[in-house]
């Protein structure tokens, strides 16, 4: 579902201008595609996009689809394959504000690790890494549902807009 609609979504522009965030957009693109969801698809979009799991699902589609926009998920589902047989999605859930999350969810798949051994080895990891850094980059959060996630504490240079940044093409660059 995440893909669908996040594909979806990005397929909406305004004055020319892929739609690329959640929010912050512009007032009137932002409430364009509210009304549009709203009147015309029958839905009230919130409900499903304003979850963690929703966020945490949309980095995932950019950090190992960040071509998606060139893929019908409709028509390509094979495409969107989810790529690991053990590593599941309540391990991206706790690293997927890390950088190099993707390295670390292949190290949890390679060693089919629990997500109780997972959350102590990423744990370890994130400490070694401030420690070397000799400043706090990662902490531990705990979001409103009572989970705990690595948190990323320098919200003004966040790894993965380069991700989003990435896939900002329009339909038109790719002409």
């Amino acid at each position: 579902m995440a893909i669908t609609y996040s594909w979806l979504e990005k397929q909406i522009t305004y004055n020319g201008e892929r739609r690329m965030r959640r929010w912050r957009n512009g007032h009137v693109p932002d409430q364009t595609f509210g009304r549009f969801m709203s009147q015309e698809v029958g839905i009230d979009q919130s409900a499903l996009t304003r979850s963690r799991w929703f966020t945490m699902s949309t980095y995932f589609i950019a950090t190992y689809f960040p071509d998606f926009l060139e893929h019908d998920p409709f028509e390509e589902p094979d495409w969107f394959q989810y790529p690991y047989d053990h590593a599941t999605l309540d391990f991206w859930s706790f690293v997927y504000q890390i950088e190099n999350a993707r390295e670390l969810m292949d190290h949890a798949e390679e060693n089919e690790m629990s997500f109780h051994d997972f959350r102590n080895w990423v744990t370890n990891y994130v400490l070694s890494y401030n420690e070397e850094q000799e400043e706090e980059v990662y902490g531990i959060g705990r979001s409103r549902d009572g989970t705990s996630f690595i948190r990323y504490k320098h919200w003004d240079k966040y790894p993965l807009d380069s991700i989003y940044e990435a896939t900002k093409k329009t339909k038109a660059d790719s002409n």
